[in-house]
C-alpha cells in the first residue's frame, strides 16, 4: 500500500512548530513501518524534494497571495498535481479539508480515495490569530466566513473522516452524516519511552506551558494566573516552551511580565525537540493551557503521558481529555485570582502521577492507533467491509 500523506511539517533538520506537525511527523514514522508513505507539504516557504529513511517529503511553496485564499484555489492545484505524480493507493489529508477544494473538478473514476484528519476548526482559528494588526482584525469575521463555508463544502468530498475527539463533532456536525471513525491522534514514542526523572516537589511550583508564541495560545492569561498566585504568596514559576512565531505579541507578554514585575518567576525557553519537552513535564508541577481554541491538543495527551496534570479551560476537546481533580482541573473560575488559587488548592492535594500516567499510555498507545488508521485506509480502499453507522462513532 502506498499511502500519500497531505500536511503541515518541519523542513529537514529544523524543530516542529506546533501540534499538527508533531501528529504528521509521528503518523509519518509510524505508517512507514508498515506501508509505502510519500508526504506533500503544502504553503512552504520553498519548493524542496526531500528523501530521508522514512520516504519522500515534497515540500511545496506558498503562492503568493492571502493564506486564506490560496490554500483552497492555488495550493489545491499544486497538491493535486503532487499527488497525480505519486500516484498513490490512498490519500491522508491532514488539518485543513480545504486543500482538496478543487479535486472533485480534477479527480477520475481512477483516483485515490481520500481519508480526512480533522485537527482544528479553523474558521474559529482565523478569529484568535490577527493579534493587533488592525487590517487582520477587521478582516477576521470575513475570513472566518469564507474558511468556514469552503470546509464545509470541502469535507463531503473525502471517503472517510478521522475524529480525534468528540469535540469535533459538536463543532462539526455535518461530519455526522458522513463515514466517520473516532481515533485519538498519534503520540511521539519518547513521551512513552524516555527515562523518567524523578518529581521531586519544591518550595517552587513550576508550571508549564507548550506551544507557539501567539495569541490563540493566551499567555498573557496564564501570565495573570501566575501573578495571582504570587500575590497570594505562593512561590511559582512558568516556564514558556515553543518558537515565537508572532514578535508583536511575544513583546506585549514581555511588557507585561515587566509591568507586574515578574522577570524572575516567566521564562520563554524558545522551541526545543520532544525529548526535552518531555524532560520539562518530568520536572513540572501542572501544565497550564489556556488557550482560546483548541480540538484535542497534542501536549495535554503528552503530558498525560509523562505523568503531569494539566489546568485548561472547561471548552472545546479538553473536556473529554481532563477528568476534574484526577488528571487535572478546569480553569473556570470569574478571576484569574479564582484560578489561582483553584490550582494552588489542586497542587497541594497532590495529585496521583503514577496514576495519570498509566491511563494516558492505554488510552493513546501507538501500534493501536496506527492499525486503527491503516484499518480506514483499507476501508476505503474497499479491501475491509464498512462499519455500520452505529459502530462508526464507537
Amino acid at each position: 500500500m502506498h499511502v500519500a500523506l497531505v500536511g503541515a511539517h518541519p523542513f529537514p533538520g529544523e524543530p516542529s512548530r506546533g501540534g499538527v506537525e508533531r501528529v504528521v511527523e509521528v503518523l509519518r514514522r509510524k505508517l512507514a513501518e508498515r506501508v509505502q508513505v510519500s508526504l506533500i507539504v503544502p504553503n512552504t516557504r520553498r519548493n524542496l524534494l526531500h528523501r530521508d529513511e522514512f520516504g519522500e517529503i515534497s515540500y511545496l511553496r506558498r503562492p503568493p497571495g492571502p493564506g486564506f485564499l490560496s490554500y483552497w484555489s492555488w495550493s489545491s492545484r499544486a497538491v493535486h498535481r503532487e499527488i497525480a505524480r505519486l500516484s498513490p493507493d490512498i490519500v491522508h489529508v491532514q488539518d485543513l479539508a480545504g486543500v482538496a477544494w478543487l479535486w472533485p473538478k480534477c479527480r477520475k473514476s481512477s483516483s485515490p480515495p481520500v481519508v480526512f484528519t480533522v485537527h482544528g476548526v479553523n474558521d474559529k482559528d482565523v478569529l484568535h490569530t490577527a493579534g493587533t494588526d488592525v487590517l487582520r482584525r477587521f478582516t477576521a469575521p470575513a475570513r472566518a466566513a469564507v474558511i468556514g463555508a469552503i470546509e464545509r463544502g470541502s469535507r463531503k468530498s473525502y471517503d472517510d473522516i478521522i475524529v480525534i475527539n468528540d469535540y469535533v463533532l459538536e463543532a462539526m456536525p455535518d461530519i455526522t452524516a458522513l463515514r466517520h471513525h473516532f481515533i485519538p491522534n498519534p503520540v511521539d514514542e519518547v513521551f512513552f519511552s524516555a527515562p523518567r526523572i524523578p518529581h521531586r516537589p519544591s518550595l517552587t511550583r513550576h508550571l508549564l506551558q507548550v506551544g507557539v508564541i501567539s495569541p490563540r495560545k493566551d499567555i498573557l492569561a496564564s501570565i495573570a494566573i501566575v501573578r495571582e498566585m504570587v500575590r497570594g504568596g505562593t512561590n511559582v514559576h512558568l516556564h514558556v516552551v515553543g518558537p515565537v512565531v508572532d514578535e508583536r505579541y511575544h513583546r506585549r507578554c514581555l511588557n507585561e511580565i515587566a509591568r507586574a514585575k515578574l522577570g524572575s518567576v516567566v521564562t520563554f525557553h524558545g522551541g526545543v525537540p520532544p525529548s526535552y519537552v518531555a524532560e520539562f513535564m518530568d520536572r513540572a508541577d501542572a501544565l497550564l493551557l489556556v488557550s482560546r481554541q483548541e480540538t484535542s491538543p497534542m501536549v495535554v495527551a503528552e503530558a498525560h503521558c509523562r505523568g503531569l496534570p494539566v489546568a485548561v479551560p472547561r471548552a472545546f476537546g479538553l473536556r473529554w481529555m481532563v477528568t476534574e481533580g484526577v488528571n487535572g482541573i478546569f480553569l473556570e473560575a470569574p478571576t484569574p485570582a479564582g484560578d489561582a488559587l483553584r490550582l494552588s488548592e489542586f497542587l497541594a492535594r497532590g495529585p496521583d502521577r503514577d496514576a495519570i500516567r498509566r491511563t494516558a499510555i492505554a488510552r493513546y498507545e501507538l501500534d493501536r492507533i496506527i492499525n486503527q488508521t491503516i484499518n480506514v485506509y483499507r476501508t476505503a480502499l474497499g479491501l475491509e467491509p464498512a462499519p455500520s453507522r452505529q459502530a462508526i462513532g464507537a
